[in-house]
Formats: structure tokens, C-alpha cells, sequence
């Protein structure tokens, strides 16, 4: 019996130290994050706060921004009691701040019994410099006349450092590239599908604290009508290109079938690739001058040209096509138009074997259809030096060279490129300042 006795008194004596250390310990903490942890923010940056207390939940959230003698609650929660983790967004009053140094304190408790059945409790403090303000921007360029499907140039400068800078067109965005003087040189295009009263060039740039700024700037807008075309498909075409794409669409055996596949889906596909290649882009000029035509070639097809595809006296398609075709001798000499970078140098659907030279700040040129490419991904090269030679790959009936002209992967009219007292007047000039 006084075993028995000494045995229980001895489990309340461990009970009780169990509890008490329970009680009176602080136990293990929630974990706080939150995103961004520091730098500029402004009135509109949303910070995401995430509280994790995996083993008991959480009792109680709250954050709070102050600056000087300013405080203002942000976050005050208190979520169901499980164990996970809780997230929330949030953004700063700016009205009831100033410019300047902010900063966001959280305290997280959770729903354990630690610290006298109060919860483990954690505290972060975070330090922000807040600006209200939106960036300034001086036009400087002084005139954007602008041909449908054609390009143009404008020159800003910005107050402040800017995370974003574009022209917009529409649902098209156009990146602003900062030159080593700090002018900004936005090349962008009059798309050709854009109707001249729909045409509405504006900048838009955004602060490293989240601050925007969109605003117009004066231009002239000259509307083109574009030629329509037929293009018949006979079967002789047809059974002679289609094995080019048949492993592509397995299950379809009509040659038309697959033409129509490759015609629309393939075709779309590639105009995407383009957008994606023309995104990224040197941010200085690399050209120098006129854009080189390939040598002793007959234009076959024009830009912009919309194109009716017959079969059998019948409509089966229409599509516009984005470049100029060139026709010279068979597996003729491709030059590079410009100086310049190679960003593509591969097969890629209707175009064959394409390559495809950035000049730098959005503009690149495209050769499509060759035979054979003598050039690779990442090499420099020079105007005039041989990229392939023409040929029939992808989407062409006989031999020649599709030639276009990208401003952020949007196909351009290469005529302009090609001129080079319009290079001046409306490129060139503007690099330099004088315009």
C-alpha cells in the first residue's frame, strides 16, 4: 500500500511538472513571412502575409504599419483553430502616410497553452520606403508619322527609375528600351489589322514602388488598303508538301486536311513562337543604315496581302500574309539585312528552316524557307554576311525567300527598312537626338 502510495504521488508530481511546463514555457512560435521584405513600395504594391503554426493553429493575427507618430492597422485576425498555415493581402494607407520610411510590424499568437495558456507568440518587423508618386515623362521625339502596318519610333525620358516601360497599342505592348544616355526609345508598330480611327499610341511605364503612368503623345496616322490574293491548291501541291507536315497531325490523311491544320493551327502556333523570340531583345541599336534586299530578286507577294486559298474552285481558308517574298536563282545566297545577333536559327513550322537576326530595341528580321542555314543561335553577325541560301522548307511552293521585319515580334512592313531616307527621318534622327 505505501508503494502503491508513493508510486501515485509520484505520477501527480510529474503531472503537475508536465503542466507546468506546458504553462510556462514559451513553446514553439507561428512562423511569419511576407512579400516583398523590403525596398520601395507604393499605394497600390499588395503584400502577401503568410502565418504558419502547424502544430495548433492559430489564435490571433495582427499587423500594423507606422510611421513617426502614425499608426494604422492593416491585418487583425482571427482564424479558425487548426493547425496549417493562414495567408491574407494587403495594401498600405497610403492617404494617411507620407513619403518616406514606413514600416509594418506583425505579431501572430497561436492557440497553444504555452506562456500561461496564452499561446507561443511571434513578432517581425519589416522596413519600406513608401512613394506615392507616379513617374514624369518628357516626349522628346517630335513628330510619329506612321504608315498602317508600318513602324515608328518615339524618345522619352522618365523622372525616376522605371521596373516597366512599353508603348501600347491596343491589346500589343511595345518594350521601351533604356538607352546608356537614359533616354528611352520605344519602337512600336501601326498593326495592319488596326483601322486608322482605332489607332491610339500611348506610353505606360511603372516606378520600382508600383507607381504607373500612361499617357499619349502626338502622331499621324496614314490608313493603307492592302492587296487581296487567290491561291489556288492544286493536288499536285498538296501531295508533294503535306508529308513535310503529316507526322505533325498523325491521324489525318487528307492532304487538304492537313494543309487546313498547318494553315491555321501550325501558323498561329508560329506567330506566337515570334512573340515570344521578339520579347527579348538587345537593348541598343545594333544596325547601322538601310536594311539589304536580297540581291537581283522579283517581289512575288507583298506584305499585308490577304489571301483566299482555293481548292477545287472552292474557299477553303483565309489568311494574310506577314512578309515580303523574294525570288531570285534557285538556293540563292541569303545576306543579313543588318547587323545583328542571331536568335533563331531552326525549323519552325510554315517557315522551314528560319532564321531570325535581332537589331536590337524590339526590331529583327526574318528568313524563311531556306535550304540550308550557315549560321547558329547566339552568333554576331554582320551586314551582307550569308545566312542559307532560298529554298522550298515549310509552307512554300517553289523556291524563294520570305523576308519579314519584326518590332516586338509583330511582323512590320519591310518596304519601310528598306528606305533609307525614312530610316532617317523617322529612326535614325530620333537616336540622335536631333528630332
Amino acid at each position: 500500500m505505501k508503494r502503491l502510495l508513493i508510486l501515485l504521488v509520484l505520477l501527480m508530481l510529474l503531472a503537475a511538472g508536465a503542466a507546468a511546463f506546458v504553462l510556462f514555457s514559451s513553446g514553439t512560435p507561428p512562423q511569419i513571412a511576407l512579400a516583398p521584405t523590403q525596398g520601395a513600395v507604393g499605394p497600390a504594391t499588395e503584400f502577401q502575409l503568410t502565418v504558419s503554426a502547424p502544430q495548433n493553429g492559430l489564435k490571433r493575427i495582427v499587423a500594423t504599419v507606422r510611421q513617426e507618430q502614425t499608426s494604422r492597422p492593416l491585418v487583425r485576425e482571427v482564424p479558425a483553430v487548426k493547425p496549417g498555415s493562414y495567408s491574407t493581402v494587403f495594401t498600405l494607407p497610403a492617404d494617411a502616410l507620407q513619403d518616406g520610411q514606413v514600416q509594418v510590424d506583425v505579431e501572430a499568437v497561436d492557440a497553444s497553452y504555452s506562456n500561461m495558456a496564452e499561446g507561443a507568440r511571434a513578432t517581425a518587423s519589416f522596413t519600406f520606403v513608401l512613394d506615392k508618386n507616379p513617374p514624369i515623362l518628357s516626349v522628346l521625339s517630335q513628330q510619329h508619322n506612321l504608315n498602317q502596318g508600318g513602324s515608328g519610333l518615339v524618345m522619352f525620358t522618365a523622372n525616376e527609375e522605371l521596373q516597366l516601360a512599353e508603348v501600347r497599342v491596343g491589346d500589343r505592348a511595345f518594350p521601351a528600351y533604356k538607352l546608356p544616355d537614359g533616354r528611352f526609345a520605344g519602337l512600336f508598330a501601326f498593326p495592319y489589322y488596326v483601322e486608322k480611327a482605332d489607332f491610339s499610341p500611348t506610353l505606360h511605364v511603372v516606378d520600382i514602388a508600383g507607381n504607373t503612368t500612361s499617357r499619349g503623345f502626338p502622331f499621324f496616322a496614314n490608313a493603307r488598303k492592302f492587296k487581296r490574293d487567290t491561291i489556288r491548291l492544286p493536288d499536285s501541291f498538296l501531295q508533294r508538301k503535306m508529308p513535310e507536315f503529316s507526322s505533325q497531325h498523325p491521324g489525318i490523311t487528307s492532304p487538304l486536311d492537313v494543309f487546313l491544320k498547318v494553315n491555321r493551327e501550325t501558323r498561329h502556333k508560329n506567330r506566337q513562337a515570334l512573340l515570344d523570340i521578339g520579347s527579348k531583345s538587345a537593348s541598343i541599336p545594333l544596325w547601322s543604315g538601310s536594311f539589304l534586299r536580297l540581291p537581283n530578286s522579283a517581289t512575288r507577294a507583298g506584305f499585308a496581302e490577304y489571301r483566299d486559298y482555293k481548292h477545287n474552285g472552292k474557299t477553303v481558308d483565309e489568311q494574310v500574309h506577314l512578309g515580303v517574298d523574294l525570288a531570285s536563282l534557285k538556293h540563292a545566297k541569303v545576306p543579313a539585312a543588318n547587323n545583328g545577333v542571331v536568335v533563331h536559327a531552326n525549323y519552325l513550322g510554315i517557315y522551314g528552316n528560319c532564321v531570325i537576326v535581332d537589331h536590337g530595341l524590339g526590331l529583327m528580321t526574318l528568313y524563311a524557307h531556306l535550304s540550308s542555314m550557315e549560321v547558329a543561335k547566339g552568333q554576331q553577325v554582320e551586314r551582307g554576311q550569308i545566312l542559307g541560301r532560298t529554298g522550298t522548307s515549310g509552307m512554300a511552293g517553289g523556291d524563294h525567300l520570305h523576308y519579314g521585319v519584326l518590332a516586338a515580334g509583330l511582323p512590320v512592313n519591310p518596304l519601310e527598312w528598306w528606305d533609307q531616307s525614312w530610316i532617317e527621318n523617322n529612326i535614325s534622327g530620333k537616336l540622335r537626338g536631333e528630332q
